[in-house]
């Protein structure tokens, strides 16, 4: 790498100078801003807001169908139980029973 001499940095600097001067000579222009667009939208948005404070009775309905006819599931889990209740009630039966004493 070569070494930057002290004077060029000095005249880089100067230069920079110069320029950033001669930029901030000129006046500033002032522009006028048209705020009727926001002053607008301010009001649309107070709207907005006015109309989403306001409350709101929603009724939800609910309607649950159950399709029976191609649930084998639903018709295997029917079945299961009523086997159990069978199988309940003849070990009921069965223990109401009298041991015979064979003699």
């Amino acid at each position: 790498m070569s070494k930057i001499n002290v004077i060029d940095i000095y005249k880089m600097f100067e230069t920079i100078n110069e320029k950033l001067d001669k930029k901030t000579d000129k006046p500033i222009e002032s522009v006028q801003i048209d705020l009727s667009a926001v002053d607008t939208m301010t009001e649309k948005l107070k709207n907005v807001i006015e109309e989403v404070r306001k409350p709101t009775i929603v009724k939800q309905q609910y309607r649950h169908t159950i399709d029976i006819g191609s649930s084998w599931f639903f018709f295997s889990w029917i079945i299961l139980v009523i086997i159990i209740f069978i199988v309940l009630d003849s070990c009921q039966s069965t223990a109401n029973y009298q041991p015979t004493q064979g003699k």
